[in-house]
């Protein structure tokens, strides 16, 4: 059997939106992205709703509008879900979002999907991390070229190595903080 096509799928899930995207291992930019209202979606709190009213339609979505991706058969998918609110245990609680529960372990083992249903079937492991913790990662990426001084010459100041502050307003207030371990690496 010929080694399969990894794809990588992702969620930014906020009380408001979802926004998904799929990529290739190989490149950053995305295949395809699709945003989706999550009070006009996400109306109850059911087991799997979130896989059943998002997850899948984006994947299907994904292989209907791409003719470039792998055949879905020769496909596995590897997903990383960032999600509004305290993350244990592989799951979250979205308390502002009726309470709702999306879990990575559920998804990857297709607890809730439809018998049968083909997309749902080709996520191997699904990992949920808090959004800003996302956010944080993400700002570890950032170039000197993206970066916005609010104090002009602050960033001079800045030890490099130091620890990490990042905050946002989305649906609620949003932060993370890092700090480098002895190697220097953040966490």
């Amino acid at each position: 059997m010929a080694k399969p096509t990894v794809y990588l799928l992702t969620g930014d899930i906020g009380g408001t939106n979802s926004r998904m995207g799929l990529y290739s291992v190989d490149d950053n930019a995305p295949l395809v992205v699709k945003y989706y209202r999550n009070l006009e979606i996400l109306t109850k709190p059911v087991d799997g709703i979130f896989e059943r009213n998002i997850i899948a339609p984006f994947l299907q979505h994904c292989w209907e509008s791409n003719n470039s991706l792998a055949p879905l058969d020769q496909v596995e998918i590897v997903a990383c879900l960032a999600i509004a609110g305290p993350v244990r245990n592989n799951k979250v609680c979205m308390s502002n979002l009726h309470n709702i529960v999306i879990d990575g372990t559920a998804i990857a083992k297709q607890m809730y999907a439809p018998k049968g249903e083909p997309y749902l079937a080709r996520i191997r492991v699904c990992k949920i991390i808090n959004d800003f913790v996302a956010q944080g990662y993400g700002c570890l990426t950032l170039k000197q070229s993206e970066l916005k001084e609010l104090t002009p010459g602050s960033h001079n100041k800045i030890d490099p190595s130091g620890p990490k502050v990042c905050v946002g307003a989305g649906t609620g207030l949003g932060e993370c903080f890092l700090t480098p371990d002895a190697e220097g690496v953040h966490t």
